[in-house]
């Protein structure tokens, strides 16, 4: 068997794909890169609608997809191609109790929510959690000050805080 091969003297779309990416949904991200005079740029989105003439669309997102890039130049007969797959995670939202005022001693719930599968919470503020990677945590501060909930699902994070008042207690031991 004979094979011919024809290499064609005209160069080929260059295009910088950036690397594939994951940001909260709202968040904005462009996706492609410098325009290059004589280049025409066609994108087109899976498992969505999306289309685009720009060489660097910005995009929100509202799920994790897959996005095609196809460059022509006008010389060379093929253009080149290349993807970038977003993933896009949930944000959250979290709450805790309002301001309040405790009694030194007394114990607190400082939030109901549950834990969500795959989110990070963290509890700060002064004094001893039970646990403070739990969102409804229990505790006993021992000064008055800012108790903040920070949750994190992937690139998402939210965050809640408080102010507690500590009333110390009126009761003198000898």
């Amino acid at each position: 068997r004979n094979f011919v091969v024809t290499v064609l003297p005209e160069p080929a779309p260059v295009f910088n794909m950036p690397d594939d990416d994951r940001i909260c949904r709202g968040d904005v991200v462009d996706i492609g890169s410098v325009l290059l005079p004589g280049q025409t740029y066609t994108w087109s989105a899976s498992p969505f609608d999306f289309s685009s003439a720009e060489a660097n669309p910005q995009i929100q997102p509202q799920e994790s997809g897959t996005y095609y890039l196809e460059v022509s130049n006008g010389s060379c007969p093929f253009p080149s191609r290349d993807s970038i797959s977003i993933m896009v995670d949930t944000p959250i939202v979290i709450s805790v109790i309002g301001d309040t005022t405790v009694c030194q001693g007394e114990s607190l719930q400082l939030s109901d929510l549950e834990m969500l599968h795959g989110v990070i919470y963290e509890w700060t503020g002064p004094g001893e959690f039970e646990d403070a990677t739990r969102p409804d945590t229990r505790m006993s501060p021992e000064s008055s000050g800012t108790f903040t909930l920070t949750a994190v699902n992937g690139t998402c994070i939210a965050t809640a805080s408080f102010e507690l008042t500590m009333t110390p207690s009126a009761v003198e031991i000898e």
